[in-house]
């Protein structure tokens, strides 16, 4: 009786993705797409589930993702996050100079 011979296969790529495991502008764009569908159904349900509004939720949900992506960008860059740390009268541990 003959024996069979398992053949393992790699796993499927995504239709997008390029060789080397960079990101192709397809792929960033597919993702930037998803993450804003994902958040404007959210922003969708929590209106309530209004009929008509698609676009306004789409557009809220790409001004969010931008927002963000420009959030990280400044991290990225060295800038830093939240409040400003003061103006020049103030020295470390938060007291003012006389």
């Amino acid at each position: 009786m003959p024996s069979l011979t398992v053949v393992k296969r790699p796993p499927p790529r995504k239709p997008n993705a390029s060789r080397g495991g960079q990101l192709t502008p397809q792929v960033i764009m597919t993702d930037r797409n998803d993450r804003i569908r994902e958040i404007a159904y959210f922003l969708w349900l929590e209106e309530g589930c209004p009929e008509g509004e698609a676009q306004r939720h789409w557009l809220a949900a790409e001004t969010i993702v931008e927002a963000k992506l420009r959030e990280g960008k400044r991290i990225d860059e060295g800038e830093p996050h939240g409040e400003p740390a003061g103006d020049a009268s103030t020295v470390r541990g938060g007291a003012r100079a006389t």
